[in-house]
């Protein structure tokens, strides 16, 4: 360790999907990033594309994120992480689903990562999950354990997840969702 340094980043997120068919769903999302390390900020815009594929009890998605502009801190230019990820969810088991997902990034190693959730009433939602690298290079975090939490009232929701030994430290994760859309309950998607 050389010093203590103060860092946040923040995603702000717009996302739309849509019903093609009773099984298949395209969605979008348009999104903001902002990232600080004592006084150097950086921001960068990005896109992300997803499909998902309901068979009974299972659901199939793709998605492809952070394709867009770079982030510059001071004179210093990089690439967002731009990755792919197909996962498998089964939710024939009461209140519990079970996932998991492969993330394939452009610039680092794959990662597998599988979870369960248990919800209650479909509006308290407790998570565990574990995902490890393919590779030795996983600067970032992904690898180990997360706990989580999520609380959903009407169209919005807080979600709460906690990454303990994360390259940096313990990670703690928080968001907060609004839906536009039809409550929870009333739709697919």
């Amino acid at each position: 360790p050389t010093a203590d340094f103060s860092a946040y980043d923040l995603a702000a997120v717009l996302a739309y999907g849509h019903k093609i068919t009773p099984q298949f769903s395209l969605g979008g999302a348009i999104k903001y990033f902002q990232q600080k390390i004592e006084d150097d900020k950086a921001g960068a815009f990005a896109a992300d594309l997803g499909a998902l594929y309901q068979i009974n009890d299972f659901n199939l998605g793709f998605s492809l994120r952070n394709f867009g502009t770079k982030m510059k801190f001071v004179q210093e230019k990089y690439s967002l992480p731009l990755t792919a990820d197909l996962g498998v969810a089964y939710r024939g088991l009461a209140n519990l689903t079970l996932a998991a997902d492969v993330e394939i990034p452009r610039d680092n190693s794959a990662k597998l990562k599988q979870g369960i959730e248990y919800s209650y009433h479909e509006s308290i939602f407790l998570r565990m999950g574990y995902g490890y690298s393919t590779g030795g290079n996983d600067f970032g975090g992904g690898t180990g354990l997360a706990l989580g939490a999520g609380f959903l009232l009407k169209q919005y929701g807080f979600d709460y997840t906690f990454s303990p030994n994360a390259d940096l430290g313990d990670a703690h994760r928080i968001s907060f969702t609004m839906n536009f859309g039809p409550p929870r309950g009333t739709q697919d998607f």
